[in-house]
């Protein structure tokens, strides 16, 4: 049997989260709620004039991302009314983390 682990953030706490590992550059981002489990990620390019519309990464997609941000290889994720849930496999050894730095 393997150890599942569980990691809650409240939207703020995940939203400063993601301000500091991805969008440090102040890009303009949201964390949206779809279907009531799901979630993902809107962002909106600086310029909306140059023809490039909103991007969205659902939150199964940004799971490699996140394993490498929380330190744990994420196998499943959802939203409930107060945040996000990310579950996943024991945490990943420093070996492991910084063998793989580019995202």
């Amino acid at each position: 049997m393997k150890k599942v682990v569980t990691v809650f953030y409240s939207f703020q706490e995940f939203d400063d989260l993601l301000r500091r590992c991805c969008f440090t550059n102040k890009e303009l981002f949201d964390v949206e709620i779809v279907d009531r489990y799901f979630w993902r990620i809107n962002y909106y390019p600086d310029d909306p004039n140059d023809g490039v519309e909103e991007l969205h990464l659902s939150d199964f997609d940004a799971l490699p991302v996140l394993s490498k941000i929380v330190g744990m290889k994420l196998t499943n994720t959802h939203a409930s009314h107060d945040g996000i849930w990310l579950e996943g496999e024991e945490l990943l050894s420093a070996k492991t983390r910084t063998k793989k730095k580019g995202l």
